[in-house]
This record gives structure tokens, sequence and C-alpha cells, in this order.
């Protein structure tokens, strides 16, 4: 008896829900119907410079000091929530906007050797290579070409499409692993220009997107060594360690959860959608 008046009443909520007058009593602004949300996977690059300083009391000619700098790459995953504010109208189909955005990214590094050259009274061990990882929380504002459905909000397209460039300003935290010890080191900011490029269609009364964007990144994510008091591999053998990213490129799913409501009139818009 009670799962029948379930069903009865869901039943009167799809049919409200469905009856014209009612939607259109329903209102949404015109940025959240434009809210897009998505997952990206990333593709990482940096380097990183070792500087290994080596002090042995029992041989004063033995000291050294050595900068090695190698290539690094790394591999992670990120979730974003989009959305943007025409500005001006350009042609039939397209309009010049803002678009803002919140992402956040969890990224693993390559291995680091902080010390890769022999150490003479020193076998080599596994125990002191660093585990790299590091968070971001980023907030990119860009100026955007975008056309067809998500650019007027309107069913009358089946596609769409976005080319943009902009600032990523970005809050980053790096973690270094060692010996299962891990360092959490002081977290900095960066600002990365970035460029991207969207296709998308609706589909199930959804739009879908898939976006690829590649962020120029020239900050020292962290630096971990003789300057934070940490002395790795023995007393007489220290180092300094500075990894910088040097750039990444996403490949993000998106969708607009919201398409299923965009119709042809827009307050914002003069644009004909009925020829």
């Amino acid at each position: 008896m009670q799962i029948s008046k379930v069903k009865k009443l869901f039943l009167s909520l799809l049919l409200m829900l469905a009856t014209p007058s009612l939607h259109a009593q329903l209102v949404i602004p015109g940025y959240v119907q434009r809210l897009d949300i998505g997952v990206s996977t990333i593709m990482a690059s940096g380097q990183y410079t070792t500087h290994q300083f080596f002090n042995y009391a029992t041989d004063t000619l033995c000291k050294n000091d050595t900068a090695i700098t190698k290539s690094i790459t790394g591999t992670g995953i990120s979730e974003s929530f989009n959305t943007f504010f025409p500005i001006k109208q350009i042609g039939r189909k397209c309009v010049l906007a803002v678009g803002v955005g919140f992402n956040f990214s969890v990224i693993a590094w390559e291995n680091i050797d902080p010390i890769p050259t022999s150490i003479p009274t020193s076998p080599y061990n596994p125990d002191y290579i660093y585990t790299v990882g590091s968070v971001h929380y980023g907030f990119p504002v860009s100026l955007d070409v975008k056309w067809g459905s998500e650019a007027f909000i309107t069913k009358k397209y089946e596609l769409c499409g976005t080319l943009g460039a902009g600032i990523n300003t970005s809050y980053n935290v790096a973690t270094f692993t060692q010996s299962l010890i891990p360092f959490i080191l002081p977290s900095n900011y960066s600002f990365s220009p970035f460029v991207k490029a969207e296709f998308g269609a609706r589909y199930i009364g959804l739009n879908w997107k898939l976006r690829v964007m590649y962020t120029m990144d020239s900050y020292t994510l962290a630096s971990i060594g003789n300057n934070s008091g940490v002395t790795v591999y023995d007393a007489l053998a220290t180092h300094k360690t500075e990894l910088m990213s040097s750039g990444n490129l996403s490949v993000s799913l998106l969708v607009n959860p919201l398409a299923w409501y965009w119709s042809r009139p827009h307050w914002w818009s003069n644009y004909r959608t009925d020829d």
C-alpha cells in the first residue's frame, strides 16, 4: 500500500514538472544554466635540480658541490566547475565571453633520486628515493569565443565549441615521502597562462563536451633538503632538491547538467532563433 502511494506521488511530480506553465515559472539564472562539471586526466612535465654537498671530515680533498638537473613527468586527475558570462555577440552564431572556474587536481610525479651520483663511503640505498605528489586548487579566468548551443543556451543547435586563453591562479601543495615518512612542504601560489579548445554535442537532454587545455607553467613547486634541515644518506652528505613545474596537458569530459532547461528566448541576446 505504501509503495503504491509513493508511485502515485512520483508520477504526480513528473506531471507537474512536465507542465509547460510550471516550467515557464521556473527561472534559473543564465550563469547557472551555463555551468559545466567535468573530470580530467593530466599529463604534467617538469624538472628537478639536486645540489649535493659532500663534506668528508677525514679527507678535505673530497669536498664537492654538484648541481644535477633532470626532466620529470607526472600524471594526475582533476575535477572542475566552470561557467561563463557573455560580453558581446559576434556574428550570428558566436559570442565573446569571460569564463571563470574552479578546479581541484592531484598529480603523482616520478620518483626523485636526491643523490643520483655515487658516494665513495656509502652504498646506494633505495630508501632515500623521494616519492612526490602535489595538490593544486586552481581558479582559471579566460577570454573565450563560443559558438553553437552553449553560446546561446539554446536547443536549436546540436553542436557547440569554444576557443579561449587565460590565466590560471593556483594554490599548490607538494609532499615528498622518503622511507614512508612524508614531508609536507610550504605551499605557494602560481599564475600560469593557458589555452583551451572545446567541442560538444547535445545528447539525452544534456550537453557533453570534450576539452583539451595546455597550461604553461614556470614556477618552483617544492624545495627540500639543506634549507629545510633535512639530512639524508649520512651525516656527512647533505643535499637540496628543487622541483619545478614546466607545464601540463589535460583532456577533460564536461557536461552541462542544466542543458535540458535551455530554450529559445534569452534576456541577454537579441539573436533570432526562429529561422
